[in-house]
């Protein structure tokens, strides 16, 4: 199938499209206790918003709801990829904001770093497994030659052969 019937294609030798890079932006600096902070923020505020409107209907209801769990999972994700010391700077927030904090981002968000590793872990095991596997495979295929040129040397099987290929009058 052609799309467009050509006889002939041309070539530009020229960028079209130059990526910018700025410093520290969202996109290239390593996340931070900020950014989940930012999405717990986030969701209390539109939670806070929610509680205070009584005329949502039902189907809106759900999706704003959706949509404040994504900003919850989205702030979950990334404590889970934090090192130790940015997943203890939410013992500085205080008493209660704290207390929410562990309740809804800190604990499930170690949950899932736990459940990170153990995926890492069961993927290196599967790894290595299926390296140990292609190395038995090997060794098999050697051991498979080894015997062939063994029964190669064995006196009996010579004596075949000279029977076989010499005859004795």
């Amino acid at each position: 199938m052609k799309i467009m019937p050509l006889q002939q294609v041309g070539y530009i030798h020229k960028d079209y499209f130059h990526r910018r890079y700025r410093e520290n932006s969202i996109m290239t600096k390593k996340e931070n206790f900020q950014n989940v902070y930012g999405y717990y923020i986030a969701f209390k505020d539109v939670y806070q918003f929610i509680q205070d409107l009584d005329w949502i209907y039902k189907s809106e209801n759900q999706i704003i709801f959706d949509w404040l769990l994504r900003i919850l999972t989205n702030a979950r994700d990334i404590f889970a990829r934090l090192d130790d010391a940015e997943k203890s700077s939410y013992l500085g927030l205080d008493f209660t904001e704290k207390n929410d904090f562990k309740i809804l981002v800190s604990t499930p968000g170690y949950v899932k770093s736990e459940l990170i590793f153990k995926q890492q872990r069961l993927q290196q095991t599967f790894d290595e497994k299926y390296e140990r596997g292609l190395i038995i495979k090997e060794l098999r295929t050697e051991n498979k030659q080894l015997k062939k040129t063994i029964n190669r040397l064995k006196p009996s099987t010579w004596i075949k052969y000279i029977k076989r290929h010499i005859r004795i009058k």
